[in-house]
């Protein structure tokens, strides 16, 4: 089932059973050193495609900064093994106008 999110492609080798996660991606032509994030992964329970203990790949493609003609040229291709992946955790905490305003929380209004 094709979905959002971290792989995009799961690769079975018949013979071994080996898995492996292949995630491609697409860059523009002089931002491959860009700090920009391009990686992102939030593990859950319901909707994770992370299913085996396996091989994790990128695979990113390069492309010329515009379209010539309506055409995208590809000018270079990077496998990346991602078991030596450095990456940083951003723990977070959210909610929505809902659930923040609350009307057992509000412990003060202007509102009448």
């Amino acid at each position: 089932m094709q979905r959002s999110g971290y792989p995009d492609l799961c690769i079975i080798d018949l013979e071994s059973k080996r898995v492996f996660y292949l995630d491609p991606k697409l860059y523009a032509a002089g931002s491959r050193d860009s700090s920009f994030r391009a990686f992102y992964f939030e593990p859950r329970k319901g909707t994770n495609k992370v299913r085996d203990d396996a091989v994790h790949f990128v695979v990113g493609f390069q492309h010329e900064t515009r379209p010539k003609n309506g055409v995208w040229k590809f000018t270079r291709w990077d496998l990346v093994d991602l078991s030596r992946f450095t990456v940083t955790l951003k723990a977070e905490f959210q909610g929505s106008n809902r659930d923040m305003y609350r009307p057992e929380a509000i412990v003060a209004s202007s509102a009448k």
